[in-house]
């Protein structure tokens, strides 16, 4: 048996890409080259993951502004046991003072926190949404675990 040798390739015409999205990822159709758009959305397109028992909540908003939100703790009441409610109050304060840029701590009128941050994506790509909200978990984890350490429980 004898090999025959293959003629190198040599396209005859370009190969025209088709502008058509690849499909769809949750809320976000995929471009060929890995962009995210909005799928039919007028607004902001929102997304959500759980973490740590939470709920992440996401949204994508005009210019690629991203912001992430989590109910972090609630802060006892002062008839629930008042010391845990003074140390989970100096540690919301002292989360509050920290310098953290983009971090927003809000406190409702139930006395459920929740840790607000927002960032500008320089593309929209699903590595970059991934990416942001690896960034915004490593960011609160600290906060997250002192305040439960300093009396604030966990949203129900």
């Amino acid at each position: 048996m004898t090999a025959s040798a293959c003629p190198p390739f040599a396209p005859s015409s370009p190969v025209a890409l088709s502008s058509r999205p690849l499909g769809r990822l949750g809320p976000f159709e995929v471009g060929l080259d890995g962009s995210l758009s909005p799928s039919g959305a007028s607004g902001p397109v929102r997304f959500a993951f759980a973490w740590r028992g939470r709920r992440v909540q996401a949204e994508l908003g005009p210019g690629r502004q991203l912001r992430f939100g989590i109910r972090a703790v609630r802060i006892p009441f002062t008839a629930e046991e008042a010391s845990r409610r003074r140390s989970a109050l100096k540690a919301v304060l002292a989360l509050r003072t920290s310098g953290e840029v983009n971090l927003a701590a809000v406190l409702s009128p139930a006395h459920e926190l929740r840790l607000e941050w927002q960032e500008t994506l320089e593309a929209t790509t699903a590595t970059r949404l991934v990416a942001a909200a690896t960034r915004f978990i490593l960011l609160v984890q600290p906060y997250l675990t002192l305040l439960e350490e300093e009396g604030a429980v966990p949203p129900v």
